[in-house]
């Protein structure tokens, strides 16, 4: 089971990430510099990191790409697929909204044959609905659900059916500190599946 920590914008929190195990850490250029990103990368070793492009790729994101050389890039909803790089990594974020069906979501998931993971955003989402909708979507070998860690921590059941959790990492309260009580808890319900 792959862990992606998504929204990294310090130090803190890539390092607590890294320690538990993370296999991924995704920073959006929105939010952090390109310095920052770097010295990050510099200075945690383990997970692959990734570069978060809402809309796939414009000239913009080729030059973010090129400066920080990322082994991914997490896709946003709405992204095109065309103009990719076929030579990095491809995580694709799907953001169902209430209503949307199983097999609305797997026709989205094998329109985008190229990801190597498939997102789903359901922060808006009940616990008691999560495991009805994967198991209308069905079984599929990389479907990552992200979800708030205190929603994994009142629901976990679904975990034997997706192949990664992706959890947001949380704010700094102040430069260096961060709360990561449910985060904890989560990833605690997480560890036993963890590759």
């Amino acid at each position: 089971m792959l862990l992606i920590a998504d929204k990294i914008t310090n130090l803190t929190a890539a390092r607590y990430f890294a320690a538990r195990g993370a296999n991924w850490l995704i920073f959006d250029p929105s939010s952090i510099s390109i310095p920052e990103i770097q010295a990050i990368r510099g200075w945690v070793e383990g997970p692959d990191s990734g570069i978060y492009l809402p809309l796939g790729l414009t000239s913009m994101e080729e030059d973010i790409l090129s400066q920080i050389q990322p082994e991914g890039i997490m896709l946003g909803h709405f992204a095109e697929q065309s103009g990719l790089p076929k030579d990095i990594l491809q995580i694709k974020e799907w953001r169902p909204e209430q209503g949307d069906d199983g097999s609305t979501i797997a026709d989205w998931i094998a329109s985008w044959p190229h990801a190597v993971s498939h997102v789903l955003r359901l922060e808006e989402w009940s616990p008691t609905e999560i495991l009805p909708l994967l198991q209308s979507i069905g079984p599929m070998q990389n479907l990552v659900v992200q979800i708030p860690p205190r929603t994994l921590i009142q629901e976990s059941g679904f975990l034997d059916q997706v192949s990664g959790i992706c959890l947001i990492a949380p704010d700094e309260e102040e430069v260096g500190l961060l709360a990561f009580d449910d985060m904890d808890e989560a990833i605690d319900l997480v560890e036993p599946f963890l590759a």
